[in-house]
């Protein structure tokens, strides 16, 4: 059976083992430079020492030369030069570091004493060192003897040099060994621990995630490492446990989702239920029987099962676009007034739905504010604070707006909304829905000034509109022309035209009223009419006479969209506000009451 060692003593005798190295490696070093040091610092000196005598014996020999040249009187002024160079011999014989320093220095002596000799013998004879004699050779002998004497100390020093590199490199590669072994020692302990913790480690991951699939027919890796040992038996334990946990409560859980199920397929309104990724989960028989499904459609997407993919195909087109995933949906905004109730009740319990399912914070928007805000979508977009034409199908309104959620009502429609006269106007002349777009086709090729439609409530003050007459005066001409036999094509454009233009310039007539009453300079408009070309030609052409400027949504986003309704959310969430999970819907809802942001 192998020892048991605790985690924290193999790290300990690991990195113990490898600093050790280490340091007995740097220690080798730092003691052999001091000592190269050392030794290459006495044997410098000592040489330089040498030379430096070598010097002043040839300096005082020089001398020497310099008397016998000039001096008639020879051994009186050779007399201290003959004193000097013994005294620099005697400390250089003392001085010398070994025999071989000492016989060179007595060596000179010998022949420096020969030439002393040569001196005296030259009174007589009549002898120079200019020429070759005995004199001169004795002569050449002592500089030739203290020449050699420099040249060996210059070539031991050459030598010491040499050492001191060799030494050096010496060390660079002991340096480079104890390197070698530290990476060596250290690469052995991490592939020792990482085998003897890694492996164990990965077993263990593989059966946890083994027990994950339901499967507790686990093997535990031993190890002997005494933590992971015991980690070992204590995650064998757990499997037990978890075990025996899965095998006595299975039955309940069963029970209990039988239970639930029952619930569910008594309740008496319908009910679907919708997992995180939008796949149908459950749908009791009373939603079966109202869908006139005669097949399950468990696991299939909301808008697959109801036999409208668009509704599918647009969501993953917007994910898609925007680079997200469902699951980065952080919540859901939704219409919740004004309009028909029916149609809001089904949005709000599709959005609520949805919300609840995915744990999201859901949030009704006022229609209307949704498409106040759309050109906040657009570049550039409008400054606070200003006046807004909300011109739509449903509605038509003039609204001063401060900021999101502060707004005052100039004046509205008192009957038929703009759009709505469009969309009227064209069913009375055979057009298709919807009219806007037709009545505009058609206007583009009509004639100005063959019809003068009136342009309603501009005689009169006020910020109020009123559309239903302009449409009975469309009508009553529209028949009036078919009756005199006149039903062409051009007649319709050119009645078309003249509608457009009423409509338009009305509208026109309005804004630039609400702009003086509130002294704002900008004007912000919105809805589906806005959309229409002519509307727009028409204040851009007013707000050249004014110091203003007038802002558009991008024409996808001037009808009814998510966009404009997922801005207004956005904004409200940011402002803390949403709403709970009830389904609540207001078919009537004064834009005035929303909370400010």
């Amino acid at each position: 059976m192998k020892l048991q060692m605790k985690l924290r003593t193999r790290l300990f005798l690991g990195f113990s083992a490898l600093m050790t190295v280490a340091l007995l490696g740097l220690l080798l070093a730092l003691v052999s430079v001091m000592q190269m040091a050392k030794s290459q610092e006495q044997l410098i000196r000592d040489n330089f020492s040498i030379i430096e005598i070598n010097q002043q014996l040839r300096q005082t020999l020089g001398n020497h030369l310099i008397v016998m040249l000039t001096d008639d009187n020879r051994s009186e002024a050779l007399a201290p030069l003959r004193q000097s160079f013994q005294q620099t011999l005697e400390r250089g014989i003392a001085e010398a570091n070994d025999d071989v320093d000492r016989q060179a220095f007595r060596a000179v002596a010998s022949a420096y004493a020969a030439f002393l000799q040569q001196i005296e013998a030259s009174r007589h004879q009549n002898l120079t060192l200019l020429e070759d004699n005995p004199l001169s050779q004795s002569f050449n002998k002592v500089r030739g003897l203290m020449t050699d004497m420099q040249g060996a100390a210059y070539d031991k020093i050459r030598d010491t040099e040499l050492r001191s590199r060799d030494r050096a490199s010496l060390l660079a590669g002991l340096l480079g060994l104890t390197a070698i072994a530290v990476l060596l020692i250290g690469f052995i302990t991490a592939h020792s621990f990482a085998r003897r913790f890694g492996e164990p480690i990965e077993r263990l991951s593989a059966a946890a995630d083994q027990i994950g699939r339901g499967d507790f027919n686990i093997a535990l890796p031993s190890s002997p490492i005494a933590e992971l040992s015991s980690l070992s038996r204590r995650f064998g334990l757990m499997a037990q446990a978890l075990h025996e946990f899965k095998q006595t409560n299975v039955e309940a859980l069963v029970n209990g989702q039988q239970r639930l199920q029952a619930l569910l397929d008594s309740i008496d309104d319908g009910l679907l239920i919708i997992d995180r990724e939008g796949r149908l989960e459950h749908a009791n028989p009373v939603a079966q029987r109202q869908l006139a499904w005669e097949e399950e459609h468990l696991g299939a997407r909301v808008g697959e099962a109801l036999d409208a993919p668009e509704l599918d195909q647009a969501t993953r087109q917007v994910l898609d676009e925007a680079g997200l995933q469902m699951s980065d949906v952080g919540a859901v905004a939704y219409t919740a007034g004004p309009g028909l109730a029916g149609a809001l009740l089904v949005g709000a319990s599709v959005a609520q739905s949805f919300a609840w399912a995915r744990h999201l914070p859901a949030i009704g928007i006022h229609h209307l504010e949704g498409h106040l805000l759309s050109p906040m979508l657009a570049d550039p977009r409008p400054d606070f604070p200003f006046v807004a034409l909300l011109v739509s199908g449903g509605h038509t309104q003039l609204v001063a707006v401060d900021a999101i959620g502060q707004y005052r009502l100039l004046g509205e429609t008192l009957d038929d909304a703009a759009g709505e006269a469009f969309d009227k106007t064209a069913k009375l002349m055979g057009l298709p829905y919807p009219g806007g777009p037709e009545i505009a086709r058609l206007a583009e090729h009509g004639v100005p000034g063959r019809f003068v439609f009136p342009r309603p409530m501009t005689d009169r003050p006020g910020l109020d509109f009123s559309f239903s007459g302009l449409k009975t005066f469309t009508l009553n001409t529209f028949q009036q022309r078919r009756a005199a036999g006149d039903d062409s094509e051009q007649t319709r454009c050119d009645i078309a035209l003249a509608f457009q233009q009423a409509v338009v310039e009305t509208l026109t007539i309005k804004c630039r009223r609400a702009l003086k009453q509130t002294g704002l300079k900008n004007l912000v408009i919105a809805g589906g009419v806005s959309a229409n070309q002519a509307l727009r030609s028409g204040l851009e052409k007013m707000f050249g006479e004014m110091k203003g400027q007038v802002f558009y949504a991008r024409p996808r986003f001037c009808t009814d969209n998510g966009a404009m309704i997922a801005y207004a959310g956005c904004q409200r969430l940011l402002a803390g506000q949403h709403d709970g999970p009830a389904i609540s819907v207001q078919p009537r809802w004064p834009m005035e009451s929303l909370p400010a942001v």
